[in-house]
């Protein structure tokens, strides 16, 4: 049996508000033999300790905590997951945990070919990694990235502090590679880079599962497709918009839809959440968390 554990980064001035240790739960009810780390402020700080080019003053150090908070635990584990802290597990992880690839990426852009609302994420695809383009159904989102291999994270490590170490705080000078700006830019050209590691995007279409924005759609607001989530035999589904698929869905990410004054007008973002989706799907939930 693969061991486990899910990394979230959260400092204290957001967990207040983002409520990591109900992620936590959530993640636990459906998996107890997952592990749930909360990178914290402290951790935060003694990680920008150990990596000083994270201190300098061209560098925002938020763009590339992603794997930063991940390394801590990549020599425990089997398995190891980043989750972003604004996001939901409703359900099983089973599809993730079950896979054998070396890579597990979700999918950016919505059935739509759009990002919620807005114009879908796509990228140039620059050597040596690729040639063309990373298009509407291949770009990634950075907001769950999963492993079942433990030097990946110390090549997106690197790969990250290069990009990183290219820019003068304003604008990145590494023309070979003039789009690739943050985490979410190399995490999409290291999975999709051929003949370097086994990769699978999980809720690809025809997978039958969603577990990212790509269950974002509508006409003025990124989420308006969760107010049509329901469950089904104690599991929250949304079905698909064009094919009327049932889809099981595993994760909602808020993915910066609910900004941070917002939340705070709610106490935090599951009161936000609770007002947006069916109120089966909100008890659901409660049931897990508590209020």
């Amino acid at each position: 049996m693969k061991k486990i554990a899910i990394s979230t980064w959260c400092t204290d001035d957001y967990a207040v508000h983002l409520r990591p240790d109900k992620l936590k739960k959530l993640v636990n009810h459906f998996h107890p033999e997952i592990d749930f780390h909360i990178v914290d402020t402290k951790q935060t700080e003694d990680i920008k300790k150990e990596n000083p080019w994270m201190l300098e003053e061209t560098v925002r150090y938020p763009d590339w905590m992603m794997v930063m908070s991940c390394l801590p635990f990549v020599e425990d584990y089997d398995m190891l997951i980043h989750m972003d802290a604004d996001s939901f597990c409703i359900g099983s992880l089973d599809k993730v945990i079950e896979s054998d690839k070396e890579l597990i990426g979700v999918r950016n852009n919505n059935f739509f070919g759009k990002a919620g609302s807005a114009q879908p994420c796509v990228s140039p695809f620059y050597p040596p990694y690729g040639n063309g383009s990373i298009g509407v159904e291949e770009f990634i989102n950075a907001g769950f990235v999963a492993s079942n291999d433990k030097q990946f994270w110390y090549e997106w490590r690197d790969f990250n502090k290069f990009v990183a170490e290219q820019s003068d705080g304003r604008v990145f000078n590494y023309q070979p590679w003039p789009m690739i700006r943050n985490e979410q830019d190399t995490w999409n050209h290291i999975f999709h880079a051929e003949n370097k590691y086994t990769s699978e995007i999980i809720d690809q279409e025809g997978s039958g599962v969603t577990y990212g924005i790509i269950n974002q759609w509508g006409d003025k607001d990124h989420c308006e497709s969760w107010k049509k989530l329901y469950m089904k035999d104690g599991m929250v589904y949304l079905d698909h918009p064009i094919t009327g698929e049932p889809l099981r869905t595993s994760v909602l990410h808020a993915a910066g839809v609910g900004t941070m004054e917002t939340i705070k007008d709610y106490g935090d973002q599951y009161n936000w959440l609770y007002g947006m989706i069916s109120e089966e799907v909100a008890d659901h939930i409660r049931s897990i968390v508590g209020d």
